[in-house]
């Protein structure tokens, strides 16, 4: 079954793990894998162009990877999604996005104002499809987007983009005054609909305010000519949660929607949308930047979110066993 997704046309700070454990009983030792995807975050030193700076850094994988002969590299087929996002998005231009390179790599570009004394940062996450088991052949991959979604003035609006579950679009960041409307609630995303015609489809969502205008993207992912479906966390593209402020407290928020915490050897994880801003303290027009974030710590290595002078992340994890 064919799931009608359009081609797509078109150096970071980056960590990467791929440890190997050994594991031994009595006299045989075998090794397993302790998988940790690939982070990094833009880049703050941007090129000037007139009253703005820029910055646009390819990443390790793309949906369409070419190497400088144009041929494809099998290898460094992949996905990649926001782990973060912080600083002050000041102006309607403020961009904060992962893109597609010429080359069929994914990059991130960032465009804020020289004034702005907070660039945005997005802290990005990649994943191989060699991470995952049980996929068909590469050969068989499709991808489409990026797909964008702009709302402008007090509306809250949704748009049906990428098509049934069956394709993972993964949030890719935003464009806009995200930081201009303090005392407004505010949100751009991307997810799964199940109330919307046909059901379950993937949708584009954002909630503005006056004099504020936000664009919310994502990329789709799937495999044409096969009945193949993601596997979300915890078992249905309806999973994830979110990590509020209100929820949070004075500790981190930890995704424990059942079947519990959630492992970075069984899932990759990213934000599917942000909520913003909230009043600053002093409930004067100041706006202070924010930062929110998936972060991976602890042993075993699992995920856990923070706010900080916002209102909250959404987030969803694909299961590394499809």
């Amino acid at each position: 079954m064919k799931k009608h997704l359009t081609p797509i046309v078109g150096s970071a700070t980056i960590s990467m793990a791929r440890i190997i454990i050994p594991l031994c009983l009595a006299f045989t030792c075998v090794s397993a894998w302790a998988v940790l995807p690939i982070t990094g975050h833009s880049s703050v030193q941007g090129t000037p162009t007139g009253d703005r700076e820029s910055s646009n850094q390819q990443l390790p994988v793309g949906p369409d990877p070419r190497g400088a002969s144009g041929a494809p590299n099998p290898n460094d087929y992949g996905m990649c999604g926001v782990l973060g996002l912080s600083g002050v998005f000041s102006d309607n231009q403020t961009v904060a996005q992962i893109i597609v390179e010429t080359n069929g790599y994914y990059g991130v570009y960032t465009n804020w104002a020289k004034s702005n004394t907070h660039p945005p940062i997005l802290t990005w996450t990649c994943v191989p499809l060699t991470d995952f088991t049980g996929l068909p052949p590469v050969s068989d991959f499709a991808g489409s987007g990026p797909n964008h979604f702009t709302v402008s003035g007090p509306h809250s609006e949704t748009e049906n983009s990428g098509g049934p579950p069956a394709n993972a679009c993964i949030w890719a960041g935003l464009e806009g005054a995200f930081s201009e409307a303090p005392r407004d609630f505010l949100y751009a995303g991307a997810g799964l609909n199940g109330s919307l015609t046909p059901p379950n489809d993937n949708v584009l969502a954002v909630t503005s305010a006056a004099d504020v205008t936000l664009t919310t993207s994502a990329f789709c992912s799937t495999f044409d000519a096969t009945d193949f479906s993601w596997n979300y966390y915890p078992s249905t593209p309806l999973g994830g949660g979110q990590c509020t402020l209100d929820s949070m407290g004075a500790l981190p928020c930890i995704p424990t929607t059942a079947p519990g915490p959630v492992g970075t050897d069984k899932y990759w994880c990213y934000i599917s949308g942000v909520f913003g801003q909230g009043p600053p303290d002093d409930q004067t027009d100041v706006v202070k930047p924010f930062s929110l974030q998936l972060s991976i710590g602890g042993s075993p290595t699992t995920y856990f979110g923070s706010v900080v002078n916002s209102n909250g992340l959404a987030w969803n994890c694909l299961q590394f066993k499809e």
